[in-house]
Order: structure tokens, then C-alpha cells, then sequence
């Protein structure tokens, strides 16, 4: 029918289709699960109505992923089985299944979506909403291949501290460290309007404690798709945070913090099993099939306490940063995913960190010894000074050697010098990506 066609509801369509990860996993956020009976159906109906090979593959990826979980309990049957004959009416079989395009996407509701090889990586943009959930600028979603590395707070787990973020708080904690961040809710229940409403007279967890919408939304200010990665930059009040999401799936997270007074702050990240532990890095399991290796940079040091969380108890790891830093500080954090079998000496060894006045450096060995370099700049336009006797103003760049040279990818710059030789000069900040003959990156120390 036509009415499908129009704008409001095409983008409904799309904005489902987009939050699929490749394997059929939901990309969860607010009340949103990793399943919902729902989404069957409206693949099937989007593969039909606009011939669209990408719904169809979903919606077959989807199927196969959750068909075991619907009647393994915690589903109303009836509602699924509902539900599933609507996905079996409304099917196209003529449709043929097509792969969705690895594309990186700001959604009509601003959720961020990098994908980049097989991995899809889902930051959420609101804290508070109607609902309640206060989740601004948390990893919602990170997937890789079949395994979900990490996952959302989900339904009932709202709370800043339910989710995949770094959280700040004015003054230090009494007790344990993530009790700082606690919110009390009062769950008052209405039977004029039949709704829940909740109360929030506790801190918010990195966000304003009162009512302000406007000030609580994360805003993403730009994303970018590269061959060998994919990275954006989002800012949420004190916090900016750049992410780079490369082809092997590794996440970078460089989150910047600026707070005029005293405050306690924790980047947060939740696993249902930890399997081994080091100074500085953790390794969990959210997945039976891959486990993810955490590694805290900055600061060079991690934490755990047991919480709560979707109806079990989980282990939140974190690295923690306490002062005032009207400039601003850093966390520097880096997530690899890891078969079962690779050895996490190796995933933690072949990274290097490095902090100077100008840049927070990532430096990574691939298998055959070659360093790649991922810098963010450390201070707003100022000249990041970088191995190899490299200058820019770029927001952020990866550097690696190449039978030619040095091969570099700019993001947001206007000049590039090496050597004293200036070899890129814009009129405004762009993107670029060229070969420096002659040049190579020095093996981290």
C-alpha cells in the first residue's frame, strides 16, 4: 500500500533494518531488547513492500539466531506465535536475500551505528526520555561476527550505572566506589493513566540532576567511514568521547573530561563472566563464541565490583579518575576481541600507549610487526607532534608504514607537515589520506 511509502513510515522500516547487527542481533537500547517477536515481521514486511533484499536477509539472520530462545521460556508464546504468523502472510519468498552494506549511520532517532568489517558498535544519544533510561553516550551494543562483546542495562536496569558508560559525580564515594553513582527511584503507579511514573531525586550519573532534556542529549559531531576503520566524535555535556571501530574489530574509546570541581569518575563495563585479570586489562565473556579483552591506558589500572544487572549478578570493570581538571583528562580505553584460544599476553602486548601534551597515542602491532598508529588530539586545534616528526591539526589520525612509505589518514585537518615540509595545507578542516615517501613509523617501545 502506499501508505508504507511515505516518508514517516519508510524511515520506521529503515531505522528497524538499520539497528540489526549482520548476524540478526537487535541492536537493544532504552526498552528495547536484543529480541523482540515484533521484528520478524516487520523485516518480512519491508523485504515485500519495497523488494529490498536487506529486509529479507534480516529477517532469515534473525529467525535463525532466535528461534531456540523464543520457547526456552521468559516469552508469552502466543504473542510470538501471533506475531510469527503475520511474518509468514506477509513474506515475499521472490524477494532474494542481499548482505547489508557495512555503512556507519546516524539514525532519524540520532542513535550512532559505526560498522566496520564484522564488527557493528551502537552508542545511544539520550539520558533520561520518557522512559527513564540514562544511557547518553553508552555502548548499547558491540558486536562481532555471532558474539555480542558487550550489551545494554536493558528493561528494567535503567540507572546510569546499568550501562556501558563513563559516569561522574561531584565529591568522593563513603562507601564502594560505584555506590557514588547509585540513583534512588520511586516507582509510583497511577490508575487514572495506567502509567509508570518515575522519580529521580538521586544523582544522574554524569548528567545534570534535574529535569533538563536539552542538556542530556549527545550529540554526535561528525562520523566517518574509512576502509580500515570507521570513527566518530560525540559530545555530552563535560564529556567528548572519539571512537574508532577498525577492520579487525578492535574499539578504541578516547573519552575526554572537563570538570571545574572535585568530582569522582569511572568508565563502566559489564561482563557476565571474567576469565582472567592484570593490572591494567580484564577478560570477559558475554558470548560463547569470543571473548573480549578490556585494556584501561589511561589510567593504567582497573577495578570490578559485582552489580546487579539484568536479573543476575555481573561484574562491572572500570578504570577511575578523581580531581578537578578544568582542561580536561583522559580515559583511554581499548577493547580487542578475542577467540577462545588467542592468548591475551599477545592481545595486550601488541599495544602501546603513549601521552603528550598534544596527543593521546595508540600505537598496534599487527601479526607481521607492522605498527598502526591512532593519535586524538589532545588540546582543540592545537598541532598534534607525533613519531616519524609528523605535525598536524587534525582531530585525529592513523599512521602506518607501507612498501612506499608512510601511509596516513586525516580526520577533520587543514595542514600536515613532515620533516619541516608542509604536504597538506586546507582552506577548512576536511578529511585526506595520502603517502608520505620516505618516511616510516619507529617500532614502539
Amino acid at each position: 500500500p502506499k501508505m508504507y511509502r511515505e516518508p514517516m513510515h519508510r524511515g520506521y522500516f529503515e531505522h528497524i533494518k538499520t539497528m540489526m547487527a549482520p548476524a540478526g542481533e537487535g541492536i537493544g537500547y532504552g526498552d528495547g531488547g536484543n529480541f523482540h517477536s515484533a521484528l520478524l515481521p516487520i523485516l518480512e514486511k519491508g523485504a515485500a513492500v519495497f523488494g529490498d533484499g536487506e529486509y529479507r536477509y534480516q529477517a532469515i539472520a534473525h529467525l535463525k539466531r532466535n528461534y531456540g530462545v523464543l520457547f526456552s521460556g521468559g516469552h508469552t508464546i502466543h504473542g510470538v506465535l501471533w506475531r510469527w504468523m503475520d511474518a509468514g502472510r506477509w513474506c515475499d519468498d521472490s524477494v532474494t536475500p542481499v548482505a547489508p552494506k557495512a555503512t556507519s549511520v546516524i539514525t532519524h532517532e540520532k542513535k550512532l551505528v559505526m560498522r566496520s568489517g564484522q564488527s557493528t558498535l551502537a552508542v545511544t544519544s539520550y539520558d533520561g526520555g520518557s522512559h527513564g533510561h540514562f544511557d547518553a553516550n553508552a555502548i548499547c551494543k558491540f558486536v562481532h561476527g555471532d558474539a555480542v562483546l558487550l550489551g545494554d542495562g536493558g528493561y528494567r536496569f535503567k540507572a546510569p550505572l546499568s550501562h556501558n558508560r563513563l559516569l561522574w559525580r561531584t565529591g568522593k564515594p563513603d562507601g564502594p566506589l560505584l555506590d557514588h553513582f547509585r540513583r534512588t527511584e520511586t516507582v509510583v503507579y497511577t490508575p487514572a493513566s495506567g502509567k509508570t511514573v518515575f522519580s529521580k531525586p538521586g544523582p544522574a550519573g554524569g548528567v545534570d540532576k534535574h529535569w533538563k532534556p536539552g542538556a542530556r542529549e549527545m550529540c554526535v559531531e561528525f562520523l566517518a567511514d574509512f576502509p580500515e576503520f570507521t570513527i566518530a566524535r560525540t559530545n555530552l555535556n563535560a564529556q567528548r568521547r572519539t571512537i574508532i571501530l577498525d577492520r579487525n574489530g578492535r574499539c578504541l574509546l578516547f573519552d575526554n573530561l572537563r570538570a571545574e570541581t572535585e568530582v569522582t569518575a569511572a568508565n563502566v563495563l559489564y561482563f557476565r563472566d571474567v576469565l582472567s585479570q592484570g593490572e591494567a586489562w580484564v577478560r570477559g565473556r558475554n558470548s560463547q563464541h569470543e571473548d573480549l579483552v578490556v585494556q584501561f591506558l589511561s589510567p593504567a589500572r582497573q577495578h570490578m565490583e559485582s552489580q546487579i544487572r539484568n536479573k543476575r549478578t555481573e561484574t562491572a570493570v572500570y578504570s577511575v579518575r578523581q580531581g578537578s581538571f578544568p582542561g580536561g583528562n583522559w580515559f583511554v580505553t581499548v577493547l580487542s576481541p578475542a577467540a577462545p584460544d588467542h592468548d591475551t599476553r599477545e592481545v595486550v602486548s601488541s599495544i602501546k600507549f603513549a601521552a603528550r601534551d598534544s596527543a593521546q597515542i595508540v600505537t598496534i602491532s599487527q601479526p607481521d610487526d607492522t605498527p598502526v598508529l591512532y593519535a586524538c588530539q589532545s588540546n582543540n586545534r592545537s598541532l598534534m607532534q607525533l613519531p616519524g616528526g609528523i605535525e598536524t591539526d587534525a582531530l585525529a589520525i592513523r599512521l602506518t608504514n607501507t612498501t612506499d612509505g608512510l601511509h596516513a589518514t586525516l580526520v577533520r585537518a587543514t595542514r600536515l607537515n613532515a620533516a619541516d615540509e608542509k604536504l597538506v595545507t586546507l582552506p577548512e578542516p576536511d578529511d585526506r589520506r595520502l603517502t608520505i615517501p620516505g618516511l616510516k613509523l619507529p617500532k614502539p617501545n
